[in-house]
């Protein structure tokens, strides 16, 4: 059975050639491809920003730092240790800053105000801290002088240790203290074959403490 609408379909035949159409169309082509002087200028679609900072670069155990002054601390981390803000601090409704994150190498760190109200207080308010942070620059003889040209306090001089680096211990302006240190040998060093105690190696960091008091003592 034929199809009824065949009757009404019209036939396919091609067209020749319409050099005008051609011509017009080859024009507008050209036109639309060339600068209008009497169009305003179009302005650029803006970029979205791309932030370097992901959840993955957050370590399993991250250092939340509370400071007495939170933006003058953010400032001096980013100029001694070159840590970089990842986005804006969180700024509370009373004015203060409530949390922010800085990376620096490959780890971040977070710090904040203080808040009294949950016992959130800084070193300078506690009168010390009982904990200390190590952090890895690519030279500590010259970012160790630089942090106490800003301000910090030199607690251990720079000095060649006898697990494989080379660094001080310092406070910063904020109570915090830092291990500022640059790893001297071969990562591929194994531990066995390294002369004396290394990072890493059990006890390391007691030993050299109390070598430091015994010294003290004389």
């Amino acid at each position: 059975m034929s199809d009824p609408f065949e009757e009404l379909r019209e036939p396919i035949a091609p067209r020749a050639p319409d050099p005008a159409f051609a011509r017009d169309l080859r024009r507008r082509i050209v036109a639309s491809l060339e600068p209008d002087p009497n169009r305003p200028e179009e302005q650029p679609m803006p970029t979205l920003e791309v932030r370097e900072y992901t959840p993955a670069r957050l370590h399993t155990l991250t250092p939340y730092l509370a400071t007495s002054d939170p933006a003058r601390a953010i400032e001096w981390y980013a100029e001694v240790f070159g840590a970089r803000l990842l986005g804006d601090p969180i700024v509370m409704p009373d004015g203060r800053i409530g949390h922010a994150e800085m990376r620096v190498g490959d780890s971040v760190f977070m710090l904040a105000g203080e808040f009294p109200e949950e016992n959130h207080l800084s070193p300078q308010t506690l009168g010390g801290s009982s904990v200390a942070l190590q952090i890895y620059v690519p030279d500590s003889d010259t970012v160790f002088p630089r942090a106490v040209d800003a301000g910090a306090t030199e607690l251990r001089p720079v000095a060649n240790s006898p697990y494989g680096g080379r660094g001080g211990v310092l406070r910063d302006p904020f109570g915090h203290r830092w291990f500022v240190s640059t790893w001297l040998e071969a990562d591929d060093v194994p531990v066995e074959d390294a002369p004396g105690r290394r990072f890493g190696d059990i006890g390391y960091m007691t030993m050299e403490v109390a070598d430091a008091a015994r010294a003290s003592r004389f």
